[in-house]
């Protein structure tokens, strides 16, 4: 805590001692009564002394809310002396590289405290950005009742608010092309008990008598069976992009990153798959997949905390355990394809035999904004060229690649994708 006088301590210093010595050279009573107030003002203050540090509670109205929704954030201050207190909350969100405040974060406020008694107050807080914003404390001015020092401290109470972003419901998601053995909403490649017509073959010993489909067996005079392709979950990885070099607008890559895994993990959760998430950049990141509602709240607390790591050691995709990237599992990579490692990283997992797709956000996405000189038009078009180049070469290793286009709501890229693994998957 660091302690310094106020400017009424200077001034009471100064007027008690040329009052009392002027009263004592020149014989005038009248000084002494100008200095005697503050000279008691000043021993008061000096008997009082600087207050200890005040205890602070911090308590938030909620823990994860959406983006736009205000939060009362409850501040409960006490001292064992009376003072006046000065609180300015210290909000931050330590995973992104800016250091904005929400926009409606409250100020610097004034209160006064009793002695020995606790202050109750509210600190309202709208959050216009999505992240995992800190209150990491207070930075607290103390003043006590003469005025004449000023206490600087800063306490260590803290509270977490996740802030989520607003995501897309996905009307339609893409379809495994491996799935597990347990119940899901996919229709599986193999046949079984199911509701979606697969084939007929004839009768086996073994078959139910309801599986007998009696018109072909009417019409060949042999008994013959109608099988279906049975409906089950998959394991769904996403793999997100996280480094440095994702674009000329590091953030808007990020959000859009955020809100596109987020919506697909909330799809794909409620076809009953599991879903996991490996995060490969500067550092490698990942969460084991899960089902349930519960682990939709785990994801959005592990995509709160994305952030891009600068980093140039040519690290190759890590080979995880099979709890945290389960074999044969259905890949979407979100990522505008900006970084070599990982594009080979995208060539390793499908090496592996996993089914991997990309949704790649445009890395030309603000370069044709406005008028562009010959130069820039050139330079445009041979990235242009050479993104065609790279879509061309993974759709030959069996990894579509949707372009997702600035201003399309999500489903736009994710419908084209969709075609695209029906295109694919017929090559294979």
């Amino acid at each position: 805590m660091i302690v310094r006088s106020t400017p009424r301590f200077a001034t009471a210093v100064a007027i008690t001692f040329v009052g009392l010595v002027g009263a004592i050279i020149f014989g005038l009573s009248e000084l002494a009564l100008v200095a005697t107030p503050w000279f008691i003002v000043l021993v008061l203050g000096l008997r009082q002394g600087v207050p200890d540090k005040p205890q602070v509670t911090v308590q938030s109205s909620a823990e994860r809310v959406f983006v736009g929704d205000d939060v009362a954030i409850n501040v409960s201050v006490s001292s064992t002396s009376a003072a006046t207190v000065t609180l300015s909350p210290i909000l931050r969100r330590p995973n992104r590289v800016d250091d904005r405040r929400p926009s409606t974060a409250a100020g610097p406020s004034v209160h006064a405290v009793a002695a020995n008694e606790a202050h109750e107050l509210q600190l309202p807080v709208r959050f216009d950005e999505w992240g995992s914003w800190s209150l990491e404390g207070h930075r607290l001015t103390l003043m006590p009742r003469y005025g004449l020092f000023i206490a600087e401290t800063t306490d260590s109470a803290s509270v977490t608010i996740g802030v989520h972003p607003q995501t897309e419901q996905l009307r339609r998601l893409v379809a495994p092309h491996f799935t597990r053995r347990t119940t899901g909403r996919h229709t599986a490649r193999t046949s079984g008990h199911g509701l979606e017509f697969a084939d007929i073959r004839p009768f086996a010993w073994g078959d139910e008598v309801r599986s007998i489909n009696w018109r072909a067996t009417a019409r060949t005079g042999t008994l013959q069976v109608s099988e279906q392709h049975p409906e089950r979950a998959a394991d769904i990885v996403l793999l997100l992009d996280s480094f440095v070099e994702s674009g000329h607008d590091i953030d808007r890559v990020l959000e859009l990153t955020v809100n596109t895994a987020l919506a697909a993990a909330d799809g794909h959760l409620g076809w009953s798959d599991r879903v996991g998430i490996v995060q490969f950049g500067g550092l490698v990141r990942w969460l084991p997949p899960g089902t349930g509602h519960r682990h939709l709240h785990r994801i959005a607390d592990f995509l709160l905390s994305s952030v891009t790591f600068e980093n140039q050691a040519d690290k190759p995709l890590p080979v995880l355990a099979p709890s945290v990237w389960p074999p044969r599992s259905t890949v979407i990579a979100i990522s505008p394809m900006l970084d070599d490692r990982f594009v080979t990283a995208l060539h390793e997992a499908r090496r592996r035999g996993h089914d991997v797709s990309v949704l790649e956000i445009d890395a030309l996405d603000g370069y044709s904004l406005g008028p562009q000189t010959a130069v820039q038009e050139v330079s445009t078009r041979l990235v242009s060229a050479e993104r065609h180049v790279l879509r061309r070469e993974l759709a030959d290793r069996g990894i579509s690649v949707a372009l997702w286009r600035r201003g399309e709501p999500v489903e736009v890229p994710v419908a084209a994708l969709i075609g695209l693994r029906r295109q694919v998957g017929a090559r294979r």
